[in-house]
This record gives C-alpha cells, sequence and structure tokens, in this order.
C-alpha cells in the first residue's frame, strides 16, 4: 500500500512538469542504461538548443537525473514510472524506441580499449529497442550485422565466438519469441535451430535437442529434407556431448543418409557433399569417444577424402586436427604433430583465427605431454596472444588453463596460479561451465602439489560435481584425484 502510493505521488509530480521537462524525461526513460547527455536532447530535437538544455535543468534541480561517469541515468523508480506514461500514447512510446535505436547504432562511440561487448553495445542496445516494440525486420537486421574483421559471423554467432553466450542466449531467446509470433515458418526454424546451438554451447545439451526437435517439427511441415539432415548433426553432436554415444550414431547414420541421397545431391550438389563429409566426422568423433581410435582416424580420413576432392580448406583443417587427435590418444605423437603442423599451414592460410589458436594450443599439448614443457609454453604463450588478439574469449580461457597445467609442472607455481585464476574468471564469465571444472580440477592439483590438501579437496569437489551434472569424462579424473588427495590427507593425519 505503501509503494502505491509513493508511485502515484511521483507520478502526479511528474505529470505537473513544464512540458519541456516532462518529455525529456518521459522519452527519455526508454534507455536501459546510463548515456551521454546527447542521447537525451536528442529525444526532443524538434525543440531548440535553449529549450533543451533549460528542461534538461529543471530535471537536475529536481533531482530527477543522476550522473554516472560522463553519463547520465534516472532512478530505477522514475525511470520505471516514466516508461508507464510515455507508453500511455503509443504512437509516441514507438516512435521514441525507434529513435533510441536509431541513435545507438549511429551515435554510440566505444571508448578506446574497451571490451569486445562494449564494442557492439549500439547493436545489442538498438536490438534491445526493436524487441520491446516487437519490431521483427528491425531485429532480425541487427541480428544478421556482421561486426568483426576476423570473422564473417553476424552478430548471434559473434558473440559465440568471443564466448559471450549468455549474452548470445539472451538475444537468441528474443529472437525465438518474436519469430513465433509474427515470422516465417523458415524464420521459425532458423530461431530454433540458433538457440539450440547457443544452448549447446552452454553446455545445456538436453535443452539443446529440445529446441532441435521443434525445428524438426517445422522443417518437416516445409518439406526441407536437407534442413532435416542438417538438424540430425546437430542433434547427434548433443547427443554425443551427453556421452549418449548409441543415440549420437543413430542421428549421425541419418545426417550421411539425407546427404547421400539422390534427391538431395540432386537440388543442393555442393553442399550435400560437405554435409555427408561432416557426418563421415561426427561418425569419426563418437568412435574416438568410445576410445576406438584407429576407427576414427578411418571416418576421418574418408571426412579429408570428402573435403579434398570439394576444395573445402577449413573442413580439411579441422579433419587433420581431429586425425592428429586419434594418434594422439595411441600415443603415436609423431603422427599427431605431422596432421596438427599440416592443419596450422591450412588454417594460416585461409586466416582462420580460431583454429589457428586451437591447433597451437594442440600442438604445445604434445609437448606437454612429451615432457618439453618450455616447448610447451612457447606455444600456449603464442595461444594465449592470438586468442586475445581475435579475440575469443574461450580460446584465452583454453590457453590459461594449459599454461597453469605446465607451470606447475616446471614448478613455476605464481605463475600457474595467476594463470588458473584468469582462465576460471574467464570460464565463469562466459557460462562456460564444463572448461570452469577443469579450471577448478587444475587449482585442485596446484593446492596439492603445495601441499595444501584441504583447499585442494575443496576444488576437486567443486570440478566433480559440475563435471558430475554435465556427465563429461572429466568427472572419472576428479574421482582419481580426489582419492589421492584423500590418502595425502590420510597419511598427514596418520
Amino acid at each position: 500500500e505503501l509503494d502505491r502510493k509513493v508511485r502515484e505521488k511521483i507520478r502526479t509530480i511528474l505529470q505537473k512538469l513544464p512540458i519541456d521537462a516532462q518529455d525529456l524525461l518521459f522519452r527519455s526513460s526508454v534507455y536501459r542504461r546510463p548515456v551521454p547527455k546527447k542521447f537525451w536532447y536528442a529525444m526532443i530535437d524538434d525543440r531548440s538548443s535553449s529549450r533543451q538544455k533549460e528542461a534538461y535543468r529543471v530535471l537536475c534541480d529536481r533531482a530527477l537525473v543522476e550522473k554516472e561517469g560522463a553519463s547520465i541515468r534516472q532512478h530505477n523508480l522514475i525511470l520505471a514510472i516514466s516508461y508507464d506514461l510515455l507508453k500511455a500514447d503509443t504512437s509516441l512510446w514507438e516512435a521514441t524506441e525507434r529513435k533510441a535505436a536509431h541513435l545507438w547504432i549511429t551515435a554510440y562511440t566505444p571508448i578506446p580499449n574497451t571490451s569486445n561487448l562494449e564494442i557492439v553495445r549500439g547493436y545489442l542496445e538498438a536490438f534491445e529497442h526493436y524487441y520491446e516494440i516487437e519490431d521483427w525486420e528491425n531485429m532480425k537486421e541487427i541480428s544478421w550485422t556482421r561486426v568483426d574483421t576476423y570473422s564473417q559471423d553476424f552478430l548471434c554467432a559473434q558473440l559465440g565466438t568471443w564466448g559471450y553466450y549468455q549474452q548470445q542466449l539472451t538475444i537468441e531467446i528474443k529472437l525465438s519469441e518474436i519469430a513465433r509470433k509474427v515470422g516465417t515458418l523458415q524464420e521459425k526454424a532458423s530461431s530454433e535451430i540458433n538457440l539450440g546451438l547457443t544452448f549447446h554451447n552452454l553446455s545445456r545439451y538436453r535443452k539443446a535437442i529440445s529446441h532441435y526437435d521443434s525445428a524438426v517439427t517445422i522443417i518437416r511441415n516445409i518439406g526441407h529434407s536437407f534442413g532435416e539432415g542438417v538438424l540430425s548433426g546437430h542433434v547427434g553432436n548433443s547427443y554425443l556431448s551427453l556421452c549418449d554415444y548409441q543415440q549420437a550414431i543413430k542421428h549421425f547414420e541419418k545426417q550421411l543418409a539425407f546427404s547421400r541421397s539422390l534427391e538431395i545431391r540432386k537440388s543442393f550438389p555442393q553442399e550435400s557433399y560437405l554435409e555427408e563429409a561432416k557426418a563421415l566426422g561426427n561418425i569419426g568423433n563418437v568412435y574416438y569417444s568410445t576410445g576406438a581410435y584407429l576407427e576414427a582416424i578411418n571416418y576421418h580420413k574418408q571426412n579429408y577424402d570428402i573435403a579434398f576432392a570439394i576444395k573445402d580448406l577449413k573442413t580439411q583443417c579441422c579433419t587433420l586436427g581431429n586425425i592428429g587427435n586419434a594418434y594422439d590418444s595411441l600415443g603415436d605423437y609423431d603422427n599427431a604433430l605431422k596432421n596438427y603442423e599440416q592443419a596450422l599451414l591450412i588454417a594460416e592460410k585461409i586466416e582462420y583465427h580460431k583454429g589457428i589458436s586451437g591447433l597451437l594450443g594442440n600442438i604445445g599439448f604434445i609437448h606437454a605431454r612429451s615432457g618439453f614443457y618450455n616447448q610447451a609454453v612457447s606455444y600456449y604463450q603464442k595461444q594465449l596472444s592470438l586468442s586475445i588478439d581475435i579475440p575469443d574469449l574461450q580460446e584465452e580461457g583454453h590457453a590459461l588453463c594449459n599454461l597453469g597445467f605446465v607451470y606447475i609442472r616446471l614448478k613455476k607455481y605464481r605463475a600457474a596460479k595467476e594463470s588458473i585464476d584468469r582462465a576460471l574468471e574467464i570460464f565463469q564469465t562466459i557460462g562456460d561451465r564444463a572448461n570452469e571444472a577443469e579450471a577448478l580440477r587444475n587449482f585442485a592439483e596446484l593446492h596439492q602439489t603445495l601441499g595444501d590438501v584441504e583447499v585442494a579437496q575443496e576444488y576437486c569437489q567443486q570440478a566433480s560435481t559440475i563435471a558430475t551434472e554435465l556427465g563429461i569424462p572429466l568427472a572419472e579424473e576428479c574421482r582419481k584425484l580426489q582419492e589421492e588427495i584423500e590418502a595425502s590427507l590420510s597419511i598427514s593425519s596418520g
């Protein structure tokens, strides 16, 4: 009751403001975050400069404006009431949201040396303004904007490349929501697929599968067989991440069958061969995950042969990397290194920066596994430098985690702690729980090495909890490490 009375009192006060000040306050309530003063003035750009300044002065005198650095904002309660009053005039509200979106796209200037998220802040805020008024066409246009010179990814995909999965998820959810209302069947299917891919990147695999299933239903209604084949690959990848190898193989074989069908070959000649290569590679990944490394190599080589025939250099690069992984697991480090280095040459040729970063990490890992820790550090540092330049937060986290692992073995414990600490911060920021668990496990090993067995036990338990929840192989590594730590505790207490 008190809250209601306070709101009514404020509403009455705001409605008695001079008209210019009232318009400035109400229209500026569309901003979700502090903005430069020029963004406010633009809300009443049909008035003279002197009237704009006077309106702003009135708001300042009545403490209706709050300063935050070089920007200004409204108190949350004032903002909420002002926004409700603005929305009372639907036409004005929609026009104001559009004006704010236009300003974010055309007038926003990020500060120098800021984060990637702030670099694209104008697009993100404009998207939110268009979402408020359900402007589907402009929402699509922003989400399809290319924002980085290193890749051809659109905004949503680029957020994922940078590791901002939560921000990517927010956009995908809102796109899907509006697509269900006003989008075409193809747009609805695409929204469900993109949402599934984002949930997959967040390690929420069953949620991903749920959205893929929704997309399959739509695609079957459209009669888009090729799309159903591609979707089978996505579903299979989520089941593979869940370690449900039977379901994974089932969907990858369906992907393979679709790609080889005469109908698909005739309608999508180039794409069908590429999809066949992906399916073979996916089946190879299942065999790799189950420890059948020779079978994995066989499928990946079939994948490579197709990619080579259709001159798809990126797929060649990825496939050689997968072959290298299989040889690495077989302990055949010479063949692993040969494939990694061949893949690296291709990645550098096509400027596939994410691939280069990952391959530098793989080569570093070979050196680490062979006991050549200084060489490993050299490759991991190159991986780190490139991932910062791209930039790619997830790859940066991988490089830091790898460096921490090697620094422990070089007895550079301070450097190890700094690297793992930064990696953990990155993985927690971007919502990458699988790698968060890996960083926590490394912390456990570091503290075990330092003799801080109780701290090591705590970190190991945190890692184990996440790994078990996600159902990833790291859970078994954590179990073994936990046994070692408990043995150390028994010895120290004995």
